[in-house]
Parts: C-alpha cells; sequence; structure tokens
C-alpha cells in the first residue's frame, strides 16, 4: 500500500509555511462554521425531541439548586445535564444549546482530521474525513437535536487521540479522566473504551505488559469523576436515588434483542449513508485484497465499528438518534479508498470525485437545508403557539402541567409539578415499569398540587380529566390536538 505523503509538501507547499497551530485553528474555524451552518435552520424550532426539553428542564432546575435524581428522575446520567447547566450560565436559551452542539460536533470532526492523519499521514483524506463528519451528522432528523450522543462521542475521539499520542503516564491518566467523563454522560462510551483499549495493544506494538501496565493506570482515573459522583451523593444523603436511577431504572428499561430487528436497524443505517458506505466497501475490499486488515489501523476499524454497534444493539431499543454511535468509526474510513496509488481500475473514479467534491459538497448542504425545512421549520411550532398564548396572562406563582409539551415549564420558568419530567414516564407501560411509578398516585399528587393551567390532549388520565371538569373551563385548542385549560375556582 503506498501513501502519498509527498503531496502535503507538493500541493500544500504554502500551508507548511505557516505556523502549525495556526493551521490548526483555521480547520478547527472551518470544521464549525461549517457545522453551524449546516445546522442553523434547526437552532429556531422550540422542540425537535421531547429528550433534549427533558435535558434543559432537569439543567435549569439543578441551577436553581433541585437535586437530579431527587428532585426529578430520568434515566440518563448526570454529565449531561451538568453540560447542559453550563450552557445555560452562560447564555440561558435553546439556540445556545444547539449552538454548542453544533461546535462539538466541530471539534470531533477536527479530532477524526488529527487522528486519521496519525494513522494514515494523508492530509487531504484527513480533513476530508472530518468534513465528511460534519456533513452526516446533519443530514438526518435523528441528529439534530443536542442529544446525548454528540458529546459523550466527542469524549470518544478526544480518548482516541490521546492514545494515538500517548507518550508519557500523563497521556494515560487523562485518557482515563476523559473516558470517565464520557461515561458520566453516557454509558455506552464503555464500548468504545473496549475498542480502543484492545486496539492500544496492537498499537504500541502487542507488549502485553506494557500495555496491561498503562490500561491499568488508566482504569485508575477512569474511576475519578465516578467516585468522585458516588462521594457527593453519599455526603448529601441521596446513594439510594442515585444507585436507583443509574442501575435500576436502566437494568429495567432493556428490552429483548431480537436478531431481526438489530439487522432491519443496522441496515437502515446503511442505506441512509449509502454512497459513503460504498465508498467505504471499496476501501475495505482493497485493504482485505493486500492483506492490510491486520494492520493497526484497520484493527481499530473493525473493532470500533463492532462494539458500536454492541452499544446501540444492547438495550434492546432501537431509537434513531443511536446511530451517532456509528458515525466516528464510519467517517474516519470511509474514505481510505483515495489514499491507494496503486489501483488503476479505480482512478478515474476517484480523479472524478476529486475534481467534483465542491459540488457534492453543496448539494449535501442544500440537501440538509431541505430536508430541514420539510421536517422541522415549515412545520406548525406549536409549543411556542401555546407559551405565546400563556404568556401574556402568566403569573410568576402560577403552576401548570403538560403531557406533551414539557418545555414549557423551562420557558415559563417554572417547575414541574412531578419529578417524572419526560412526558412518556407516566404513559409509557416499559417505562412506568423500568421507573416503578405509579401513575394513578401521581395525578393524584399533581391535582393536589391545584394546578393553574393544563395542557393535555382530549384523551388524558381519568382523574386530570375530573379534576379539569369541576375546577378549569376550556381556553383554547392547538394543533397536535391539544387543548389549554384554565382554573376558575379559587384555589
Amino acid at each position: 500500500m503506498t501513501f502519498c505523503t509527498s503531496e502535503l509538501v507538493c500541493e500544500n507547499h504554502y500551508i507548511c509555511l505557516v505556523n502549525m497551530r495556526s493551521r490548526r485553528q483555521f480547520l478547527f474555524g472551518a470544521f464549525a462554521l461549517v457545522s453551524i451552518l449546516i445546522r442553523l435552520p434547526t437552532f429556531f424550532p422550540t422542540v425537535i425531541d421531547h429528550d433534549e426539553s427533558t435535558y434543559i428542564i432537569i439543567a435549569s432546575q439543578l441551577l436553581e439548586g433541585k437535586i437530579p435524581y431527587v428532585d426529578n428522575l430520568d434515566v440518563k446520567p448526570i454529565g449531561i445535564y451538568l453540560v447542559f447547566a453550563l450552557i445555560l450560565k452562560i447564555s440561558n436559551s435553546i439556540i445556545a444549546i444547539r449552538l454548542i452542539a453544533a461546535l462539538v460536533i466541530a471539534l470531533s470532526a477536527f479530532l477524526i482530521y488529527r487522528i486519521h492523519f496519525i494513522l494514515f499521514s494523508y492530509d487531504r483524506v484527513a480533513m476530508a474525513s472530518g468534513l465528511l463528519y460534519v456533513v452526516c451528522a446533519s443530514l438526518h432528523k435523528w441528529s439534530w437535536s443536542a442529544n446525548t450522543e454528540i458529546f459523550f462521542q466527542c469524549f470518544s475521539v478526544i480518548a482516541l487521540y490521546l492514545l494515538l499520542i500517548a507518550r508519557k503516564p500523563v497521556h494515560l491518566m487523562i485518557f482515563g479522566l476523559v473516558t470517565g467523563l464520557g461515561f458520566l454522560i453516557k454509558f455506552h462510551i464503555a464500548f468504545d473504551i473496549l475498542a480502543f483499549t484492545v486496539f492500544y495493544f496492537f498499537w504500541r506494538g502487542k507488549r502485553f505488559i506494557p500495555w496491561l501496565s498503562d490500561m491499568m493506570l488508566s482504569f485508575v482515573f477512569f474511576l475519578v469523576p465516578i467516585l468522585c459522583l458516588v462521594l457527593i451523593y453519599s455526603k448529601l444523603g441521596y446513594l439510594n436515588e442515585l444507585q436507583f436511577a443509574m442501575i435500576a431504572i436502566p437494568s429495567g428499561y432493556a428490552s429483548d434483542i431480537g436478531i431481526g430487528h438489530i439487522v432491519q436497524f443496522i441496515a437502515e443505517y446503511y442505506l441512509s449513508f449509502s454512497p459513503v458506505v460504498l465508498l467505504m466497501m471499496v476501501g475495505m475490499w482493497r485493504a482485505f485484497k493486500n492483506r492490510w486488515m491486520m494492520q493497526p489501523q484497520w484493527v481499530l476499524f473493525g473493532l470500533w465499528t463492532v462494539t458500536g454497534w454492541l452499544g446501540i444493539a444492547i438495550t434492546g431499543k432501537f431509537f434513531f438518534h443511536y446511530y451517532f454511535q456509528a458515525l466516528p468509526a464510519m467517517c474516519l474510513f470511509a474514505l481510505t479508498w483515495f489514499m491507494i496509488t496503486d489501483d488503476h481500475y479505480g482512478g478515474r473514479i476517484r480523479s472524478y470525485l476529486e475534481k467534483s467534491a465542491g459540488w457534492i459538497f453543496c448539494l449535501l448542504m442544500v440537501t440538509s437545508w431541505l430536508n430541514q425545512y420539510l421536517q422541522v421549520v415549515r412545520k406548525l411550532d406549536t409549543t411556542r403557539i401555546i407559551y405565546d398564548e400563556l404568556k401574556e396572562q402568566w403569573r410568576p406563582d402560577d403552576r401548570i402541567y403538560t403531557t406533551g409539551k414539557n418545555i414549557l415549564y423551562y420557558l415559563l420558568k417554572t417547575s414541574p409539578p412531578t419529578r417524572y419530567v419526560h412526558t412518556s414516564i407516566l404513559y409509557e407501560p416499559s417505562l412506568k415499569q423500568a421507573y416503578r411509578v405509579n401513575s394513578d398516585s401521581e395525578m393524584i399528587n399533581i391535582v393536589n398540587l391545584q394546578m393553574d393551567y393544563y395542557v393535555v390532549p382530549e384523551e388524558m388520565h381519568p382523574i386530570l380529566k375530573d379534576d379539569i371538569r369541576e375546577n378549569f373551563s376550556f381556553i383554547k385548542r392547538f394543533p397536535d390536538d391539544l387543548d389549554l385549560y384554565k382554573r376558575i375556582k379559587i384555589k
């Protein structure tokens, strides 16, 4: 296999004269600009999905002194709420959340560029791989909200980069800390860590004792963020609440894994990125034909791909935003075919694709914008319409309960009347079982708090229906078949 390392000098000679730090800053800025522009239409809708809304509410409550898993309850590790709380502390807006998510994608793309260059020493393909990540992370609806996958995958690529440059114990210590912090955003990073640690054995020359020593050092520092969280909750007296949220709920939340469903889910993913997958398969075929598959680079690709899909499938829940975990490995290796110079048959195709890269990128950008317009922008922002109706008459001490638009709590600057912030927990049977919640008792508690407003569908819980019939008047029906009711009797 021949890599054109000389092209870095021949074709980018003027860049080599620029300070390397400045060049890297420029590249990160370019990735950031593309990431913001390609996702710009998604910054403004009030709601993209309920998960993002839930993180915003819990984070805003955290800033007001409420304790996750005590005053509210959700299945996600605490890291995502801390990230959102930090963003809201800097700029208290939904747009800020999505802007930072775009910048995190850009940082991941930049690190994919650096990782690719370390692995293959081919600068142009490395840059294209980073750009490919930005584009693929923004093409489909499942990746538009600021979900956990965007953030923990950034920690994954940071960790991989640290392993590649590791020459001192401090690098391995930071690797452990980074993976530990990523674990506190989503546990699924454990599957990426497994791939990276096995790859590191090959990367460092298959020397078992040094490898084991390095990984043990990293593991010690991996535990530091987790132990800090346990100690904090233990000191506050809420260790049982933490254990229930982090262990009991996830174990009850998982579903049976059906092989057919997994195959269908994976097939949908690769079909949605079929042009990229085709390029990746050509590169894999060439690597296999030339017996490169046991080189550390390709060991990494195989391990990361397999463990990534294991992480996606392990819960038995097939939500489309889980696809994000498969993106970094695919984008890192999808364009390796363009580095091969001894492939006479594919030369013309590669040359055509390289010359058309600008037009292809513009087409993808327009496709993403059109997709965002059709699926998000042109749709009525029902939550914003309801908020505009409410804000004119809202008083600071008013209370509201909604079964479908939980972001209203954040917009109206009020606390949810239930610790179950995600709207589906009180209604979805599998979630009710996992959270061990009695929806009847919870509804009675909500009614006893004497809400001033309800935003509910026509088909609602009978206990709410009785309260509304006795104490509320109908105000208005909104799109999505949501009704607004206002209390008419004095509390």
